[in-house]
């Protein structure tokens, strides 16, 4: 680690200068990778910096405080003094105890104003839109936006809170773009769409504020637990958020930087072993204590840092620099912190993740493996399909197979689609008479990808046994009776005896295990289903008696 000191006394020879009311300073800036340009807070207005070196007002009048909300000049500003931007056509005002968005318009964006006249026309007409997306009960000293979670991390009342930056659809968006409503106090949105896509565009909806850290309390063993006046943040590309926070008098110190590991506050979950974070995976940061406390998850980058408070910097004290209040901080793209005030600006070299200036997109998962069975699964689950050569009309219904794999998968299918054996051998149409759809349907799954989930129910599965069997497909019609079998009860036996029985041949197997079953819960039955013994007397006298002669043969337990 390393530091270096910049002294901005020291003018560069040559500087451009603009021409800005010296009665209303620049209280901040930002950089807006949505629209390429850059946003100055001055007065009670926001003022844009184009990257041709104009400058307008985007909205606000520098010299009028308010709090109403709405497009460009007719809105106002009351305390302005913080601006970051997420990048992705919104801005975020520190605006008293309010935190304001400014939604830039869609035609700002800086892949669509470049271009014909028409295109620049729409963007000198266009006006960002202000709204308030959550009012606090203190002032707010600081702001910023972390890109690895979508979200605000801002200081009230000495404790750092998240404000996850949830967003509506682009229907809803939109409507917010036309008429921009009104806050609604803490922790809700009346935000205004716009912007490149329908995640750009997106309106920020139910903003619920998560305490991080302070007051005492801390949101993950990885977090301070008290500040004691914090009044600047800055995040780096890992979620890592450092926040500048004064010192006690007892100390004789001016500032120093306090860190909370990436993720701590979210909402994911909170964990107290020492070294880690909650949310994301941690990064190990340069010079990561591997003694911090035990049980308080804080870390330090050098020697002479507090674990217990995560204090990073104590009192900035390198080489008698001396940083007060105000001053900011940012994490610059060669990972350095910076930390500016009036006078001077102290870089921290630490090999940090640079800040995020969009949110993190989420990678897609990755494509399962392909396989035979899932490809011959799609190929019969795009219906209608081109390479289709023969329809099956079941139960009502058209089913667009292929020839090939019906011949080589069921011995049915080979015979009757063979040319030479049934006149109806080469037609393009079939119809399989006095079949289940629903059954057909499965069975033709487990044809084309040799596997299928068998319903639960005794109805569905006794369909696909008795079409299994019908088609010559032993092994299905073994696996449908084996979960009819498994899943008999007192209540559902007599009804699966008289369904096997029906089957002839084809259910004399089941048949003769759903009889073993039932002598060994005879009692059961008689208990819980006496009528349908009734309907088995009525519907197989033979197979009633032998039960019962069976039953008075078998013996008792003592």
């Amino acid at each position: 680690m390393s530091f270096t000191e910049y002294d901005s006394s020291v003018e560069p020879e040559d500087r451009d200068e603009y021409e800005l009311d010296e009665d209303f300073p620049i209280a901040a800036g930002c950089y807006d990778a949505y629209s390429g340009d850059y946003y100055l807070l001055e007065g009670c207005s926001l003022v844009r910096l184009r990257s041709d070196g104009s400058l307008e007002t985007v909205a606000g009048v520098r010299g009028t405080r308010g709090r109403a909300e709405g497009k460009g000049p007719a809105a106002r500003f009351e305390h302005a003094h913080g601006i970051v931007s997420d990048g992705v056509g919104s801005l975020y005002v520190q605006d008293g105890k309010r935190i304001r968005r400014v939604q830039l318009p869609a035609a700002w964006q800086r892949d669509t104003t470049q271009g014909d006249a028409q295109g620049s026309a729409a963007a000198a007409a266009a006006m960002a839109t202000v709204s308030t997306i959550h009012t606090t009960d203190h002032t707010v000293p600081a702001l910023a936006y972390d890109g690895t979670s979508d979200s605000l991390v801002y200081v009230a009342d000495a404790k750092l809170f998240r404000l996850p930056l949830r967003r509506a659809n682009a229907a809803a968006a939109g409507a917010a773009a036309a008429a921009p409503g009104k806050a609604t106090g803490r922790g809700r949105s009346s935000g205004a769409g716009g912007g490149k896509s329908a995640a750009a565009a997106a309106a920020v909806v139910g903003l619920d504020p998560q305490l991080i850290a302070g007051g005492g309390s801390s949101s993950s063993g990885a977090a301070p637990k008290d500040f004691t006046a914090p009044f600047s943040i800055a995040v780096d590309g890992d979620g890592n958020i450092f926040v500048l926070d004064r010192e006690d008098d007892e100390d004789d110190l001016d500032c120093c930087i306090k860190v909370i590991r990436g993720g701590a506050g979210a909402a994911a979950s909170a964990s107290t072993s020492a070294g880690s974070g909650t949310g994301s995976a941690q990064q190990q940061l340069p010079g990561d204590a591997a003694d911090a406390e035990e049980g308080g998850g804080l870390f330090s980058l050098f020697d002479h840092v507090d674990d217990e408070d995560g204090v990073l910097v104590n009192g900035i004290e390198v080489e008698d620099t001396d940083v007060v209040a105000p001053a900011y901080m940012a994490v610059l793209r060669n990972g350095s912190l910076v930390v500016a005030c009036a006078s001077e600006i102290l870089a921290l070299w630490l090999g940090l993740k640079p800040a995020l200036v969009r949110p993190r997109v989420p990678t897609p998962p990755a494509a399962p493996p392909r396989s035979l069975a899932a490809d011959l699964g799609a190929l019969l689950g795009s219906q209608p399909a081109a390479a289709s050569d023969v329809t099956l009309r079941v139960g009502g219904r058209a089913f667009a197979v292929h020839r090939a794999i019906l011949a080589a998968r069921c011995d049915y299918f080979r015979q009757r689609l063979a040319a030479d054996a049934f006149a109806d051998g080469a037609a393009a149409e079939l119809e399989l008479p006095d079949a289940d759809a629903d059954a057909f349907a499965l069975l033709l799954r487990w044809l084309y990808m040799g596997a299928v989930e068998l319903p639960a129910d005794a109805g569905p599965l006794q369909c696909v046994a008795e079409l299994a069997d019908r088609l010559l497909l032993p092994d299905l019609s073994t696996d449908a009776t084996r979960k009819l079998l498994a899943a008999v009860t007192p209540a559902t036996v007599v009804d699966a005896l008289l369904w096997a029985e029906r089957q002839g041949d084809g259910g004399a197997a089941l048949l003769a295990r759903l009889k073993e079953w039932y002598l060994a819960h005879d009692a059961e039955v008689a208990a819980a289903a006496r009528d349908s013994l009734k309907r088995l007397a009525v519907a197989s006298p033979d197979m009633m008696v032998e039960l019962h002669v069976a039953a008075r043969k078998r013996p008792r337990a003592a």
